[in-house]
């Protein structure tokens, strides 16, 4: 700063003026000079502070800097060499502060630009990490126990697949931001945090864990519980592989189904997910129950109803087997069972059809009923106001 080398200069002639006048060297020529010079830095200094260039945390010490330099002025006048000698010191301290000032200055800048460097690197991280996490998910439809202690130890998570920083390592962003959490959960292979599909769903998927049952402390918090009143898990469509599922929470089926069909929307055909499996919470037993079976695509119940054969011999089987595939069954391999969906007319199969799952189908078809007729007095009102435009 120029006004910080002026001050240093004049500093420095005042230091040898002083010098000069302790050893009984001045002439009246260097006190008229030294006068002379002190005056017109003195004006340097008015204009200065008239054009705002002074630091505003060096504006008090620049005061007193002024002020010295008039009792300089005024012992020079007087010929009070202690006059002198005070305000020097005065304003030799003055300039040290200011100095002082700006090295602390420079530092503070310095740490600027170090945390402007940090920012980069670390935004840098995070679009590495997001590079690893989409190729997992892409490839694998969740991510592998190795990526998830990675996350970690680098204090990241996935939030509705982007890799972001924890909630308790930067808690000062996230309390200004107050983001809502979301409610994707990347399963581990952790036994203890790890969560598969429930043993009821039906294991389609080849290789698929559908085990163990979702853990019961898995319950949905008050606060939470409109979010998460659905819960929905998928599999990427067809790799061949053991894999992971994705669990997302939602309001409805349909909002589950969204999320999904979104994320489809960034995948190619081969890695998208095909089908869901949706349980409602049931807040008596604190756990998800009752799956049912989504295409993610057109948002269609593909509920598989498993057929029950009762005993017969080979001829009758066969000619059995014929007319289910016929009417649109289905056999799944790994239940050894032929099953159709509520998509279909259950009326076709109603011999074979369990009995329990008989009055799931009834409740089905009347929950449909109870829909229609519902919305059968809007549409009826909706074509009297069609007519009425056309007439």
């Amino acid at each position: 700063m120029g006004y910080l080398n002026d001050i240093d200069n004049l500093q420095k002639e005042m230091k040898n003026y002083t010098r000069r006048m302790d050893a009984g060297k001045l002439s009246v020529n260097d006190s008229k000079t030294m006068l002379q010079m002190t005056e017109s830095y003195d004006d340097f200094f008015k204009e200065y502070q008239k054009l705002n260039q002074i630091s505003e945390d060096d504006l008090p010490v620049y005061e007193g800097l002024m002020s010295d330099l008039l009792k300089f002025q005024k012992g020079i006048r007087q010929q009070d060499k202690e006059a002198v000698t005070d305000a020097y010191k005065g304003f030799s301290k003055g300039t040290e502060t200011m100095w002082a000032n700006q090295k602390k200055r420079e530092v503070m800048m310095d740490v600027f630009r170090i945390d402007s460097e940090e920012m980069k690197l670390h935004q840098a991280k995070l679009n590495t990490l997001q590079k690893l996490v989409t190729m997992e998910l892409d490839t694998q439809g969740g991510l592998s126990k190795l990526m998830l202690e990675i996350l970690d130890v680098q204090h990241c998570e996935v939030v509705d697949g982007q890799v972001q920083d924890k909630a308790d390592w930067m808690p000062i962003i996230r309390k200004a931001e107050k983001k809502e959490p979301s409610w994707i959960e990347i399963l581990s292979e952790s036994p203890k945090k790890s969560q598969t599909i429930s043993s009821s769903i039906p294991a389609e998927a080849p290789k698929e864990n559908l085990s163990a049952e979702p853990p019961k402390e898995n319950h949905v918090p008050n606060q939470n519980k409109d979010k998460r009143a659905y819960q929905g898990t998928a599999y990427m469509k067809g790799t061949g592989e053991t894999q992971k599922p994705v669990i997302v929470y939602g309001t409805s089926p349909e909002n589950i189904m969204n999320t999904f069909r979104s994320w489809n929307g960034e995948r190619t055909e081969d890695r998208k997910f095909q089908n869901c499996y949706i349980r409602k919470y049931n807040p008596e037993d604190r756990k998800y129950e009752n799956p049912a079976k989504y295409d993610i695509a057109t948002g269609a119940d593909i509920t598989p109803i498993y057929l029950k054969l009762p005993n017969m011999d080979r001829p009758q089987f066969l000619n059995t087997v014929e007319e289910l595939k016929r009417n649109g069954a289905k056999y799944n391999p790994h239940q050894k069972a032929f099953y159709i969906t509520r998509q279909q007319d259950a009326s076709k199969f109603a011999a074979y059809i369990p009995v329990s799952e008989k009055l799931s189908v009834m409740g089905k078809l009347s929950q449909n009923k109870a829909q229609a007729n519902a919305s059968a007095p809007l549409k009826k009102q909706m074509q009297r106001q069609d007519k009425e435009a056309v007439c």
